[in-house]
């Protein structure tokens, strides 16, 4: 219930750290305060409580950052519900018609509450979230480009790489060769660690 009233959910799948600096002093009372007695029991809620304050108070001074508004970070239930639905069904093709359809709203309403909101259409974000999962499938698995344009919802391997190509610059075998030469052990955990979070 405090994780709700916070403003968190499910679907917000990331959420940047503030400074060091403002979380660390919570996390030294905590481990000060290990013992199971009440008081130090009451005392570990009040620094939780604390940690969550300074969380929810970080978001809402980034939330307008367009970085995290094309992660579904939103009050609107709508584009929860669609930015889930498109986390949980993306692998199967959809398209706007059945996000829309999933969450009750005609596509132009869904698609205005998205540009409201998000400042993106729902076809732009649909988009960027397959891109993104499949960047990261590129780096973190040696499955070829049909499997993963295959696995991100795509049934036409030319559509994908086009689309590929026009989101990050490159064709997906290119992204995938210069991505593992910059870094190969960073951006493998990377892409894994952004993978889990999209899976």
């Amino acid at each position: 219930m405090i994780l709700k009233n916070c403003g968190f959910s499910k679907n917000r799948l990331v959420l940047p750290a503030p400074a060091y600096d403002e979380y660390a002093d919570c996390f030294d009372d905590l481990f000060r305060h290990g013992a199971s007695d009440f008081p130090d029991s009451l005392f570990r809620e009040s620094i939780l409580l604390k940690l969550f304050a300074i969380l929810a108070d970080h978001y809402s001074r980034h939330a307008s950052d367009n970085a995290y508004r094309q992660i579904g970070y939103s009050a609107n239930p709508y584009i929860n519900r669609s930015v889930d639905y498109i986390s949980k069904m993306y692998r199967n093709g959809i398209g706007v018609s059945d996000i829309a359809d999933s969450v009750g709203l005609s596509r132009a309403h869904l698609n205005h509450l998205f540009q409201k909101e998000l400042h993106i259409s729902i076809q732009d974000f649909l988009m960027n979230f397959r891109m993104q999962r499949s960047a990261s499938l590129l780096v973190s698995t040696e499955k070829s480009v049909k499997e993963i344009s295959i696995l991100v919802g795509y049934k036409d391997q030319l559509v994908f790489s086009r689309a590929f190509k026009r989101k990050f610059g490159m064709s997906p075998k290119i992204y995938r060769a210069n991505t593992r030469q910059e870094s190969p052990t960073d951006a493998k955990m990377e892409q894994n660690a952004w993978a889990k979070n999209f899976s």
